[in-house]
């Protein structure tokens, strides 16, 4: 005999609104990543990078209710529960401090090559608006693998 759990639907429903919230500061965050790659300051694009997505990961964390902090008031079943999933779901940045490492992590995991967007800026004006567009669509998958990642998280927990 299967036992089916149910998950009430205003908790279902305002982790969506969650999820839905940080979906569109991931977009912004991208964007943000976006017009530094093309602003033709050398390091501009990687400086930004390296202060936005630590910042992003964080505020997604804690919008989730995901940062040790947040997770050390847990039961410690709940705790241990979440940091499994989490780690399953192979996500170094649930309930840990986000920190540069962990950003140059996760970046090397989506396959992320600066050099790439080094290279693209040799072209004048095409090269500056590809690396944009490099930097906006890294930024926003890993945003959004993140998010997911949480919402999964606090789904099954639920």
């Amino acid at each position: 005999m299967k036992i089916i759990m149910t998950v009430p639907q205003s908790k279902l429903s305002r982790l969506r609104r969650v999820r839905a919230d940080c979906l569109v500061l991931v977009t912004r965050r991208a964007g943000m990543a976006a017009l530094a790659a093309v602003t033709p300051l050398p390091g501009l694009d990687l400086g930004m990078t390296l202060v936005l997505v630590p910042e992003m990961l964080s505020a997604i964390n804690r919008k989730f209710g995901l940062t040790p902090e947040q997770i050390s008031r847990l039961p410690l079943r709940r705790q241990g529960r979440l940091l499994e999933i989490a780690a399953h779901l192979g996500n170094q940045a649930i309930g840990r401090a986000v920190t540069r490492q962990t950003v140059k992590l996760l970046l090397r995991q989506l396959g992320v090559k600066i050099s790439l967007k080094t290279a693209a800026r040799i072209v004048p004006i095409a090269g500056n608006v590809a690396a944009g567009a490099i930097s906006f669509s890294t930024i926003k998958m890993l945003g959004t693998r993140h998010v997911n990642a949480c919402y999964e998280v606090r789904r099954r927990l639920l």
